[in-house]
């Protein structure tokens, strides 16, 4: 087996890869835009496991600047970690993850952060290189109660919109930590990886001012992947993007469940788990939970931060 970067495997045999290991479309058209246009990606795009000349595990990886009670830094973020289905168990994904880890710390990484379900032979891999949990993604779901407020508006997201959706994201974060910071057009960076379609992207606007934006699949029921707003509360958003009474609201780490339940939901953890190694094997789960202000009610995690 030989590990190599992107430019030196056959690009169709990654469009395949990806097919077969993550049902996942992802045309290398495609993928040159986004590697033009977002700034967080290493320049090497992902790493491979080769045998017999064709690529058959990838582990990519993001850079991303985090705030922390230290100050800002960067962190690692792996994602797109699969194999075919005939060289899963024989060890790829960890030689991989683990050549990743180098990399990072080449970066001066000090953390690597993903996302994953716990329900998923991946957890298992993950939680055997080190990696902890950090925070289990909570959903409020059910019927909403409770009348649409007068005055909020919504409608699709043009081009126009992204610096007022980074002021909101900006006002949003101001005193929080963990992935606060954004590229100015983070919506067209994050469409252009195609797993989040522009149509699902709404423009929230208050007496005639565009107050921020919503991640949200308008069907019945309606399912809030990220929501920001600077005028209203996320509940009363809720009611205006819903076209029904049922919904689903990923939350905020920072969101109290009592409104939610007030207003008629359940709240309740899903499979999604948000976990963290320490690359240098210098800090412990619970300073890294301080560091990050995780039990403090200061860390922020959204889904547009979450692969």
């Amino acid at each position: 087996m030989e590990i190599l970067p992107y430019d030196e495997v056959d690009p169709d045999a990654v469009v395949w890869l990806n097919r077969l290991g993550l049902g996942y479309e992802f045309p290398t058209s495609s993928l040159r835009k986004v590697r033009r246009v977002d700034p967080r990606l290493a320049k090497e795009f992902a790493w491979y496991a080769v045998e017999g000349g064709r690529p058959v595990s990838q582990v990519g990886y993001l850079l991303y600047p985090v705030r922390t009670a230290e100050g800002r830094e960067i962190v690692g973020v792996p994602e797109a970690v699969c194999s075919l289905p005939g060289a899963s168990g024989r060890g790829h994904a960890r030689a991989l993850m683990e050549h990743v880890h180098s990399r990072l710390r080449e970066h001066g990484a000090r953390f690597s952060f993903l996302t994953t379900s716990r329900f998923r032979g991946a957890y298992r891999l993950y939680r055997s290189l080190g990696y902890e949990d950090l925070v289990r993604i909570r959903v409020a779901y059910g019927r909403l109660r409770g009348a649409v407020v007068p005055g909020l508006r919504v409608r699709k997201a043009v081009g126009r919109d992204a610096a007022a959706f980074h002021r909101a994201f900006a006002a949003h974060t101001r005193d929080a930590l963990g992935f606060t910071e954004r590229p100015r057009d983070f919506v067209a960076i994050r469409t252009a990886w195609e797993d989040v379609k522009p149509g699902e992207i709404w423009t929230l606007s208050s007496r005639g001012h565009v107050v921020g934006y919503a991640w949200c699949e308008r069907k019945n029921p309606t399912h809030v992947r990220e929501l920001v707003a600077t005028d209203g509360n996320p509940l009363a958003w809720a009611r205006t993007l819903a076209t029904g009474h049922d919904v689903s609201i990923v939350l905020s780490p920072r969101a109290a469940p009592g409104p939610y339940q007030t207003a008629g939901l359940q709240v309740a953890e899903s499979w999604s788990v948000l976990m963290v190694k320490d690359l240098l094997a210098r800090t412990k789960t619970q300073e890294i939970r301080v560091l990050f202000g995780v039990d403090a009610g200061r860390f922020e995690s959204l889904a547009f931060d979450l692969w």
